[in-house]
């Protein structure tokens, strides 16, 4: 197939830096918003300097969707797919320990950043009859200790499931990856003890103690799939993915 152009957030690690050297190694050129230039972010720069555009911000600025769409597309000429990876844990706690703070925090990251690179995004992906990808999580149906990054999901399946049935030129997909083996992932094990239930957090302990847990690799092969091979459909479901669930413009 010919090379697409994918904007990727969140790809300085786990899931993300995975995603980003997958589709470089397919050919592809590759755009990825980031907090962070990490050291495996830059070694990718310098293999692929003709490939890939790093693009540094923060995802609850106002302006960091439409600068990371806008110049994305005045680098590589258009965009093809748009994959929504970052996110934040926020905190780990019972309501009651969460603060406003911390609260808001997870939603700018988790929720509203996405309104704004989607709004940002669409014009071009009609031009394309492009893709987006946006990592969810089981979380969104709920859980002790996860009350916050839950809802922040929820939020999320809710409005990629909307959107889908708004542009029908588009395919989305909203995926659960399932457990994987990211510093999310070690989050929960090392700072979930006191609020998650006991038998949740010794299961996570339990992944990791005994090489259970999803590798990034693995998850990015199927998620750059979707990203460029996802067909049109026309309304929202759910069905099984690569993790555990996935929402789809059916």
């Amino acid at each position: 197939m010919s090379s697409q152009v994918i904007l990727v957030t969140g790809g300085s690690r786990g899931i993300g830096i995975a995603l980003v050297d997958v589709l470089l190694q397919q050919g592809h050129q590759v755009a990825t918003f980031v907090r962070t230039r990490t050291p495996e972010l830059e070694a990718l720069g310098t293999i692929h300097s003709d490939k890939l555009l790093i693009i540094q911000g923060d995802l609850t600025s106002e302006r960091a969707g439409s600068q990371a769409v806008l110049t994305t597309v005045a680098h590589f000429g258009r965009l093809d797919s748009l994959i929504l990876n970052g996110a934040s844990a926020g905190p780990i706690a019972t309501l009651l320990d969460s603060s406003t703070k911390d609260i808001v925090d997870t939603f700018s990251t988790n929720v509203f950043s996405i309104y704004a690179f989607l709004q940002a995004a669409i014009p071009f992906l009609r031009r394309t009859h492009g893709r987006v990808v946006a990592v969810s999580s089981s979380s969104a149906s709920g859980g002790a200790g996860i009350s916050v990054y839950g809802a922040t999901k929820a939020a999320l399946n809710t409005l990629i499931g909307s959107v889908a049935k708004e542009e029908p030129e588009i395919a989305f997909l909203a995926v659960d990856p399932g457990i994987v083996d990211t510093d999310m992932a070690k989050e929960y094990r090392e700072h979930g003890g006191a609020a998650l239930p006991p038998h949740i957090h010794d299961f996570l302990l339990s992944l990791k103690s005994e090489a259970k847990l999803l590798q990034p690799a693995e998850i990015a092969l199927s998620l750059a799939s979707f990203a460029l091979h996802m067909p049109m459909m026309r309304s929202s479901v759910a069905e099984p993915s690569c993790g555990t669930e996935m929402r789809r413009n059916n």
